[in-house]
């Protein structure tokens, strides 16, 4: 069974009252590219072919410094801290070395092959993100970053931006704090296995790349989601999840945080003080 019935997907704008619905109920949505047809990025980030304007991101950003994940041979991933030239740098040589296409498939033996991501770059720390995106009003009740801005003592957010060479990967996991996540891709495409709540616990090992082998191996609830351009998707609270970019990509992630999920929130973090306190 590759997926039970998808998500519901809307095409066109949808009101805040609607959109409310799948929050209070804890199920995920996508959405059209309407989402961010507004947003200045989807041009000045994005060539006319619709792969990522890099010398365009050099220039503007080459400065700046993000983490950049790799897969080591123990399925663990490595992480360095770039600078955006020296990031854009390795992918123009990725992709000129490139003559193999992609296959539109999870990785899972092929770990070493995988190309290094660009993830979690604080980009709203770098430049205004209104010059280049606008966060939808969906997901502007954002208690999580709203508390972030009043902290005088630390400088930090959960608002990101990911650089991903096609085949570059995020492994199956479930978001910080159990937070709401939204993704929405500049340019690109994303394959998404996202799996029911509590099927995550029937999985031999979350540490393994081969989760959609086990998905179809023990027959479990989960829905395959493919992401394309200016498309996206919210993901609630606790729905673990895995991604890989099947395009060269580039998308704008928050992790967010308002009156519905806060309980969720309290649960999991509760239980893993207590975990930690028993250790």
């Amino acid at each position: 069974m590759e997926a039970v019935v998808p998500f519901h997907h809307f095409e066109e704008a949808v009101s805040y009252e609607t959109f409310e619905l799948y929050l209070q109920s804890n199920t995920p949505c996508t959405f059209g590219n309407w989402i961010s047809e507004d947003w200045p990025a989807r041009h000045t980030w994005v060539l006319k072919d619709g792969s990522p304007n890099l010398d365009y991101l050099d220039e503007n950003f080459g400065c700046c410094k993000a983490s950049v994940t790799e897969f080591n041979e123990r399925l663990e991933t490595g992480c360095s801290e770039q600078t955006i030239s020296q990031f854009i740098s390795y992918w123009k040589s990725l992709k000129s070395s490139r003559h193999d296409k992609m296959n539109d498939a999870f990785p899972r033996d092929n770990f070493l092959s995988l190309p290094h991501y660009l993830k979690d770059w604080h980009f709203a720390k770098n430049t205004p993100p209104e010059s280049v995106y606008q966060v939808p009003e969906l997901f502007s009740d954002d208690w999580l970053n709203r508390y972030w801005k009043t902290r005088e003592d630390v400088n930090d957010d959960y608002i990101f931006s990911y650089f991903g060479p096609a085949g570059s990967y995020t492994p199956f996991h479930a978001d910080v704090f159990r937070s709401y996540s939204w993704s929405i891709n500049v340019c690109g495409a994303k394959k998404w296995l996202i799996m029911y709540p509590g099927e995550e616990l029937k999985l031999d090992s979350l540490s393994h790349l081969n989760v959609e082998q086990q998905c179809s191996e023990k027959n479990l609830k989960y829905v395959i989601v493919i992401q394309g351009p200016g498309q996206g998707i919210f993901v609630p609270s606790g729905w673990w999840h895995q991604v890989l970019n099947t395009a060269d990509t580039i998308s704008i992630n928050h992790n967010w945080a308002n009156f519905h999920c806060v309980p969720r929130m309290w649960c999991y973090l509760t239980s893993e003080l207590s975990w930690w306190r028993r250790r």
